[in-house]
């Protein structure tokens, strides 16, 4: 495919492991609960790796399940309407090699049932209506970069439901985190 091709993917089970090296829109046809890519269990479902340009990867009406990572970035990406379950890590954002931090953008999405629901070492993440539940470790866990939550859910978890490390940032906005060990955690002295 192209750079800004959309690619169209029937209803179905993929067992496969994806690498998406271009800035294209990838879309499940019949939405999450009938697209499924089953992931292998010690690769990424989705590695979305470091590609040109500003616009963003997009990635919707898919269930990602299994594989050591949900989705791992170091690009821009945006993930819409899209479930991802069953991982290491639901969604990991890296730092990449040279440029600017990646955005990251889940919404109308569901992360859960993950050990680490979305991590994030640089760059930012914004969350949108999206629900992040059931982790067995941390449901957001920002390492780095700036997390932007609005109208969005963590909870469920048997860790901390949001951490946020020394030199990252968090504005959350009506949104709500319960249920867990832990509700939120600022290791910035705040």
């Amino acid at each position: 495919a192209s750079p800004g091709c959309q690619i169209l993917v029937a209803a179905g089970t993929y067992p496969e492991s994806l690498t998406i090296d271009k800035m294209v829109r990838l879309i499940g046809e019949s939405g999450a609960p009938n697209t499924t890519i089953q992931g292998l269990a010690s690769l990424p479902v989705v590695e979305i790796s470091e590609i040109a340009g500003t616009g963003p990867v997009q990635v919707s009406g898919f269930t990602l399940s299994g594989g050591s990572v949900g989705v791992e970035t170091v690009s821009n990406a945006m993930l819409n309407d899209t479930l991802i379950d069953g991982s290491v890590i639901g969604v990991l954002q890296l730092s990449p090699a040279v440029g600017a931090d990646p955005v990251v953008r889940l919404q109308h999405s569901t992360v859960e049932q993950n050990q680490i629901g979305i991590r994030t070492e640089a760059g930012s993440l914004s969350l949108l209506a999206t629900t992040v539940r059931d982790h067995t470790g941390t449901g957001i866990e920002m390492l780095g970069g700036q997390l932007e939550m609005a109208s969005s859910l963590v909870t469920d978890g048997n860790g901390t439901c949001v951490q946020v490390g020394v030199g990252a940032t968090a504005n959350i906005e009506f949104s709500t985190i319960t249920r867990c060990d832990v509700g939120a955690r600022n290791l910035n002295g705040g």
